[in-house]
């Protein structure tokens, strides 16, 4: 199974990767708690991180984020989901 569709069982789906600004993020659920999303470089680094209150769907702002490859952590409903995002402008 790869990483994508293996999220995306999890109930959460996060598009369009690649992108070249916004992500928005799908839950399956709404939230019953606030969501946290968090934004790695591959050398673990944070690069940018928000927390949102409870929802179905969020936008998670990339416009001001360098070209590459990062790591999209989602924290929502008391799991963590983590998916491959390349960014290319």
């Amino acid at each position: 199974v790869s990483p994508v569709s293996f999220v995306e069982e999890l109930g959460v789906r996060s598009y369009p990767n690649p992108t070249s600004g916004n992500i928005t993020i799908d839950l399956s659920e709404i939230s019953e708690k606030q969501i946290h999303a968090e934004l790695f470089d591959l050398s673990g680094r944070s690069i940018k991180q928000e927390t949102y209150s409870p929802s179905k769907r969020i936008l998670f702002e990339c416009n001001d984020i360098s070209n590459g490859i990062y790591l999209l952590k989602i924290n929502a409903n008391e799991t963590t989901y983590t998916q491959r995002i390349s960014i290319i402008k």
